[in-house]
């Protein structure tokens, strides 16, 4: 029944009961489905929402280990840097290594052949078995060495090293041992002081004077006056003067327990304290 304003009519109708179930049912059903779906969307959205966390939190650790991971890398790059450094201040070293050997080799390679020309024997040239040039160029190595970084790379380095220091100490001794060698052939008076003819040897022999057999501590070698004397040998000046029967005399210490002496001269052209060379008397 609908009962308008004063003085209007008073309308009256008839809803059928099915109608009003139905309308009835159509609102619950709408509440329901609302309700449901409502329940279903927050169950999502507490899903994703979950979710999204979880794909920030991922996101957030990936950041953190791409941080590290460059930070690695920076570190790596800079060990490397200073690892090649390193290599090549190795390669410089055992260039300047080899070198110094090379250096020793001329000179035992010298002192040899001066040693065999002074003394007429062959003393064999030690040679090596390189080939051409004996450098090494080390710094050819370095991309090997910076890329392998292991321990039997840096302990064949450490044996390089110890291979070239032992053959660098092998020739400083050797070299050391032959100008030794050098020096005392330099000093030792085997050399003829003057051409000339040889009038009494070594040895026992009648005395000129007293016309005795006696032991004759010398050689005597007549030549016209005026003839040059060289030393028999190096070394220094001891003594020279006159020495009664003797005449002027020049007497020269060789060192390693020699020492020579001229006599009979017209004059003595060395003073005492002056060093002398041994000189080859060309007959």
């Amino acid at each position: 029944m609908l009962i308008p304003d004063a003085g209007a009519e008073i309308k009256q109708m008839r809803i059928q009961t099915l109608f009003v179930y139905s309308i009835i049912f159509l609102i619950l059903s709408v509440a329901s489905f609302v309700s449901i779906s409502s329940v279903i969307l927050y169950r999502d959205n507490l899903h994703v929402s979950q979710e999204n966390k979880e794909i920030s939190q991922n996101l957030l650790t990936r950041d953190d280990k791409i941080q590290k991971l460059n930070i690695i890398t920076d570190q790596q790059r800079d060990e490397i840097q200073n690892l090649k450094a390193a290599t090549l201040k190795s390669a410089e070293y055992f260039n300047n290594r080899f070198d110094d050997l090379l250096e020793l080799e001329r000179q035992v390679n010298t002192l040899v052949a001066m040693l065999n020309k002074s003394s007429n024997a062959s003393i064999p040239i030690p040679t090596t078995n390189r080939s051409g040039d004996s450098r090494v160029d080390m710094i050819e190595f370095v991309p090997t060495l910076v890329e392998a970084q292991t321990i039997e790379e840096a302990e064949k380095v450490d044996e390089i090293s110890k291979l070239i220091r032992t053959q660098i100490d092998g020739y400083s001794k050797l070299v050391e041992d032959v100008e030794n060698q050098l020096d005392f052939m330099a000093c030792k008076p085997d050399m003829w002081p003057a051409r000339g003819t040889v009038t009494s040897g070594f040895g026992n022999r009648r005395d000129p004077v007293t016309k005795r057999y006696s032991f004759h501590k010398g050689i005597d070698v007549a030549n016209s006056k005026g003839t040059s004397l060289l030393a028999a040998g190096t070394g220094v000046v001891t003594f020279s003067g006159w020495n009664g029967s003797y005449g002027n005399v020049i007497v020269i210490s060789h060192g390693y327990g020699y020492k020579s002496v001229y006599a009979h001269n017209a004059s003595n052209l060395v003073e005492v304290g002056q060093r002398v060379e041994k000189r080859r008397c060309h007959w």
